[in-house]
């Protein structure tokens, strides 16, 4: 990791710019995609053009194009939760507003806490994966996290999956709630091991 990219303190301002220069290299992206489309359509002469596609091609002197991939960005944001700078009472506040659109970006984001009761609904509505190591408060762990697999498993249960998975060193408990996952709730112990209740 670049030390230019290390923030030691949260600011909506320097949220925006890092997020306004993603936004440019997309844009970039995705005009030269539309450029690559056109210039196959160019290709075919079957194919007839409108002036508004030659007037894109121009740009580019009517010569093919390598394609620009996308970047993936990841955010890590460390023991931030319960930072009111971070998150205030204002839905439109920088980090609310990222959190809410943060898939337009292709930005992943991880948050790291120790204070389960900080977090807030509106970031476990939009967070995917979880990952719960060993906590001292079972209750806290139980309350906060079990309504997120309630309709695959007894209360029980996903106590015996937790303790069993977060009692090693290091290890800990991953809910994958996403459309990744094909719609379905996947639990595992640590990254690799699937788990469920015989």
């Amino acid at each position: 990791m670049n030390e230019d990219d290390i923030y030691t303190e949260y600011d909506d301002e320097i949220l925006d710019e890092i997020l306004a220069e993603i936004n440019a290299e997309i844009t970039e992206a995705n005009e030269t995609d539309e450029y690559i489309k056109i210039f196959k359509k160019y290709q075919n002469p079957k194919i007839e053009l409108t002036d508004d596609e030659y007037m894109i091609l121009n740009k580019n002197d009517f010569e093919e194009i390598e394609p620009k991939p996308k970047t993936i960005t990841f955010f890590i944001f460390d023991d931030l939760i319960g930072d009111k700078s971070a998150f205030n009472k204002k839905r439109d506040g920088g980090l609310n507003r990222f959190l809410l659109k943060h898939r337009h970006y292709y930005a992943n984001i991880i948050f790291t806490t120790q204070y389960i009761n900080a977090i807030s609904p509106l970031i476990k509505n939009n967070i995917d994966v979880f990952c719960l190591f060993k906590y001292a408060n079972l209750k806290e762990i139980i309350d906060k996290f079990y309504p997120l697999v309630s309709s695959i498993l007894l209360p029980q249960e996903f106590e015996e999956l937790y303790k069993y998975s977060s009692k090693d060193k290091f290890s800990f408990l991953t809910i994958i709630n996403h459309n990744g996952a094909k719609g379905k709730i996947e639990i595992r112990k640590r990254w690799n091991i699937n788990l469920k209740i015989k």
